[in-house]
């Protein structure tokens, strides 16, 4: 008689588990837990605390994973110091140029990039090739050869279209 009631317990038990994991799942899939990508308008929804419509620079260093406040001046794509909707829609992205990156990633500000700091920023086109931006072999990079490497990805991108 205890084994049926334990058997019974264990299986109330398991039933209950399950139904609060697809529970959880269900709401993770609304929330983009299914491996899409949020929409545009999900974003906003999350990310606009002062519901403004717009997601500022403060607001998206607030966010989770960091990526909207990493990318924020590239998504913002007319410089106007905001994300919005439209710019979330369109999915054009400016250009980081070469002053962007000195500025991103100079962390002694010495108006060159050297591996260390290339490394430290974990941008990876330029950490990949860095021994092709380095023209000159000196182990920094120049706004000059960063320039150079960037309008060389420009053409590559246009030939390809």
């Amino acid at each position: 008689m205890k084994n049926i009631v334990l058997v019974i317990a264990f299986v109330a038990l398991s039933i209950n588990l399950n139904a609060q994991q697809r529970g959880q799942g269900g709401q993770g899939m609304r929330n983009g837990g299914s491996g899409q990508k949020p929409s545009p308008e999900e974003i906003l929804k999350r990310l606009d605390t002062d519901n403004d419509g717009l997601i500022s620079k403060s607001e998206a260093n607030e966010a989770r994973n960091g990526k909207m406040a990493e990318n924020f001046d590239t998504i913002d794509a007319n410089s106007d110091g905001f994300i919005d909707e439209d710019e979330l829609k369109s999915g054009k992205r400016k250009k980081p140029s070469a002053d962007q990156f000195m500025k991103d990633i100079d962390a002694n500000e010495d108006g060159n990039l050297d591996e260390l700091e290339v490394a430290a920023s974990e941008n990876l086109p330029i950490k990949n090739n860095f021994s092709k931006i380095d023209t000159n072999e000196d182990g920094v990079l120049s706004k000059t050869e960063l320039d150079s490497f960037l309008s060389k990805g420009k053409k590559r991108k246009k030939n390809k279209k």
